[in-house]
């Protein structure tokens, strides 16, 4: 599954990269839910960004909305069904699994989604300039998504924005 896995979000990103050629793009992540029997790549782009401040610009507070991929406006569905047979089988794994075997099917999962976020990074297949993560949507997995962050992003300019954005109590 690491491969179709890879070669899904390549071509997405690739898709998304053009259909996005007038945005900039400056964050991808791939996410799942808890039970991780779907996956789903979101883009962060300035212009939505701009898009979402201005939606919620009467909430009282200080919202940083650049990492909260649940906001993000663009996602692999405007794109492409590409990871439809992936989710599906990611389903199918976890309906297959009973007490003994989910949380193997679970960590297995977000290893596999980690190491080709970083394999992916690694190869320059999304640019160096692209901040990327995996998250889990419905869990509370901030070490995961931290470590994830570092190792894929070590240098980039906006990692320690990244990691002060977990702070909001």
């Amino acid at each position: 599954m690491k491969e179709q896995m890879k070669n899904a979000i390549k071509e997405i990103y690739r898709i998304a990269s053009q259909a996005l050629s007038t945005e900039q793009i400056y964050s991808v992540v791939l996410a799942t839910d808890d039970d991780c029997g779907s996956l789903y790549l979101a883009f962060g782009t300035e212009q939505a960004l701009e898009e979402i401040n201005q939606r919620y610009q009467d909430l009282e507070g200080d919202f940083n909305f650049r990492y909260m991929y649940t906001e993000y406006l663009r996602t692999d569905d405007d794109y492409t069904e590409i990871m439809n047979e992936i989710s599906r089988q990611l389903f199918d794994r976890m309906m297959a699994t009973n007490e003994a075997t989910y949380e193997k099917h679970r960590a297995d999962t977000l290893h596999t989604m980690a190491e080709v976020m970083y394999e992916l990074k690694q190869e320059n297949s999304i640019p160096a300039t692209v901040f990327t993560y995996i998250s889990i949507t419905d869990s509370d997995v901030e070490q995961l998504e931290k470590s994830v962050a570092i190792r894929c992003n070590p240098h980039h300019p906006e990692l320690d924005a990244f990691l002060k954005s977990w702070d909001i109590t």
